[in-house]
């Protein structure tokens, strides 16, 4: 399926001593850039960034829920990992 907004995966970078935080992606290519004095700041440009992926799990999770994946395991074992992968991207949680 074609995706609509610029491919996955994305990256935070910060300017160091600056709250202005930017993501890109691979190529790399500007995808969206924070500007501001929140204390959230940071926490907003990963959960930006995780974008892609929750995208990806969430379509994947509704595909094993309306039983549009025929073999796949139910326990979860593809499922639950792209999930976690992707709410520890957005938590700015490395790996």
């Amino acid at each position: 399926m074609e995706t609509k907004h610029t491919p996955g995966p994305w990256k935070v970078e910060q300017y160091s001593g600056h709250p202005h935080y930017e993501i890109y992606n691979t190529e790399p290519q500007r995808v969206a850039s924070l500007q501001d004095h929140l204390p959230q700041s940071e926490n907003n440009a990963y959960l930006i960034a995780a974008a892609p992926e929750m995208l990806s799990a969430l379509k994947f999770a509704e595909d094993l829920l309306c039983g549009r994946l025929v073999g796949v395991d139910p326990g979860n074992k593809i499922v639950l990992p792209a999930i976690q992968a992707a709410l520890a991207k957005a938590e700015g949680v490395t790996p």
